[in-house]
């Protein structure tokens, strides 16, 4: 009340014997109207309206439509369904998985990590899983295709864990090194290998007041590179524990996925479950070919058991066939 007096007073001077409630009165009475006097002169409900204002925020508590709203909007169920369609499948799950950023040198978390062994015998075999899990619904993802050229031969990602990177090779009378994932002839039993068909750009169909647009600044960065970089924490670890391990990167998604084939005219626009994408990359942190797997949500379970699964089988069949050519080779 002393603050708004001295307010309302407006920077008057008054001696110490002016200082009456009197004369304080008066002043206030020269500055306000009789409507205002009255409010500022009646404490207590001054008090009251104050009270009231200061207790706003406490009054506006969410409810529970609102909450659940919110939990749903944030993406983090989606997580969850995942890790449980991964548990259904056999695998031991983890989400928020933290890795260490290779930039940085800080922690950061990818959404959900599964493994699961394939088999153990003639060698330890497994499969991990590594996921980024995107809720929004509105925004499809578009995903220009082209023919595959006799470069693409040649790809060779370096997640698929083998005791080695590289290995010797007999060529024309001399030796050479090749990547493992070549060396193991790999590709013979891999699904993006068998389709003639690459998939080469990719963009998110956004609004944008009255039209649609394709934007994809940043988001190659934003999916791609953590991806990379929890895949390169992974392998260190592998190395020094599990000789062998097929490690997928993946983006599952609740928005649904399109392929459009640059080179047939008219474009249209094919609805798809699932697209695996080839990106090379090449920064201080994070090299190497990378295959990386968009799956719908609702047809992950599938992918996995129509995919991954007969990937990882057929190279433990290739092991049990030639059990010296799978067996561990330390580097030296």
């Amino acid at each position: 009340m002393i603050a708004n007096v001295r307010r309302l007073l407006n920077g008057t001077r008054y001696s110490a014997a002016d200082w009456s409630l009197e004369k304080i009165a008066g002043a206030i009475e020269r500055i306000l109207s009789p409507d205002q006097c009255s409010f500022w002169f009646n404490s207590s409900r001054h008090d009251e309206v104050t009270m009231k204002h200061d207790n706003s925020d406490e009054l506006q508590l969410p409810d529970e439509s609102d909450m659940l709203d919110a939990v749903l909007r944030s993406g983090y169920l989606l997580d969850q369904e995942v890790a449980t369609s991964f548990e259904e499948l056999g695998f031991h799950v983890q989400t928020s998985w933290p890795f260490e950023d290779p930039d940085k040198g800080e922690s950061r978390e990818l959404d959900v990590w599964a493994i699961r062994r394939v088999t153990e015998d003639p060698i330890s075999l497994f499969i991990e899983i590594f996921c980024e899990c995107k809720s929004g619904q509105a925004n499809p993802y578009v995903f220009l295709t082209r023919r595959k050229g006799p470069i693409d031969d040649i790809v060779s990602p370096i997640h698929y864990v083998f005791p080695r990177d590289n290995y010797s090779v007999d060529v024309d009378g001399g030796m050479r090194e090749v990547p493992a994932f070549t060396y193991f002839n790999a590709a013979q039993h891999h699904y993006w290998f068998k389709n003639n068909q690459k998939a080469v750009q990719f963009a998110r169909i956004v609004r944008n007041k009255n039209r649609w647009d394709a934007q994809h600044n940043g988001i190659y960065n934003s999916l791609l590179i953590p991806l990379a970089k929890a895949l390169r924490h992974r392998r260190a670890v592998l190395r020094r524990y599990t000789p062998f391990a097929m490690c997928f990167p993946l983006v599952v998604l609740k928005s649904p996925l399109y392929l459009v084939d640059s080179e047939t005219k008219p474009l249209a626009a094919r609805k798809v479950t699932r697209v695996s994408f080839y990106r090379r990359l090449d920064s201080s942190t994070v090299k190497g070919d990378y295959i990386v797997d968009f799956v719908n949500a609702d047809g992950l379970a599938d992918f996995v058991d129509q995919k991954v699964m007969p990937f990882a089988k057929q190279l433990a069949d290739d092991a049990k066939a030639n059990p010296d050519k799978f067996r561990v080779q330390r580097p030296t």
